[in-house]
């Protein structure tokens, strides 16, 4: 019986360590649109999803994001926020369906507003975003047709028949870690793209000398271009 009060002692702690996780603020605030090239009258165009890293916006993914994008006329949304850790843990899958809530719509929102293609949509992102990224096209495959995932632990289980789901939709994803990386992104990403292999989906797992960072410009446009079905791996 003394060790009672412990228990619900430490019960207590870890309650109230959850609920200190709270929504952030800065999903009240829509994602924007950003357009490269010239769009013509009665053509559709791809959309990029790009998502925040850890302590940092998504448009610090532009100019490497941009660089790497082989195409003239394409559109980019920025999503909200600039998470720190206590944004998403201790429970990421509160943060995952809180970025659903602001993610999704505003992609809705884009494809009235936008002459986007709905089958040219992708999720991109590095560490958190690389995460994010994963989510959304395992837990949402019939809305993004590929994901570049970049140095995350790609933690997210897939919704229900979502390989055959993207398989049927002819979905690629790619990714890329530096060999000097924590393990633990380094067997999360290991994992993803096990799973990406054994649904059969086109996919590659780019790999450079490096820590935590993004890939060499070159190889991050081969994963680009990979994923958008423009290229094969090496």
């Amino acid at each position: 019986m003394r060790g009672v009060p412990v228990v619900a002692l430490v019960l207590a702690l870890l309650a109230s360590h959850a609920s200190a996780q709270t929504r952030p603020a800065f999903f009240d605030e829509p994602s924007h649109v950003l357009t490269y090239g010239h769009p013509e009258p009665g053509q559709r165009y791809p959309l990029f999803v790009a998502l925040p890293p850890t302590g940092l916006t998504a448009e610090w993914l532009l100019p490497a994001l941009t660089a790497a994008i082989p195409l003239e006329t394409y559109y980019v949304m920025i999503t909200p926020g600039a998470p720190e850790r206590s944004d998403y843990l201790p429970q990421f899958r509160h943060y995952l369906d809180w970025v659903d809530a602001r993610v999704l719509p505003d992609v809705d929102r884009m494809l009235v507003e936008l002459p986007i293609d709905p089958e040219q949509i992708y999720a991109v992102g590095f560490s958190l975003g690389g995460d994010v990224s994963w989510a959304l096209f395992v837990r949402h495959p019939e809305r993004f047709r590929g994901a570049l995932v970049m140095g995350s632990r790609s933690t997210a289980g897939a919704a229900h028949g979502a390989a055959e789901t993207l398989r049927r939709r002819g979905a690629r994803i790619a990714f890329t870690m530096g060999t000097s990386d924590d393990a633990g992104r380094q067997r999360g990403i290991a994992r993803a793209h096990a799973w990406a292999e054994r649904a059969q989906l086109p996919t590659h797992l780019y790999t450079f000398d490096g820590t935590h960072q993004l890939p060499p410009p070159e190889m991050l446009r081969a994963a680009m271009s990979m994923m958008l079905g423009l290229g094969t791996p090496p």
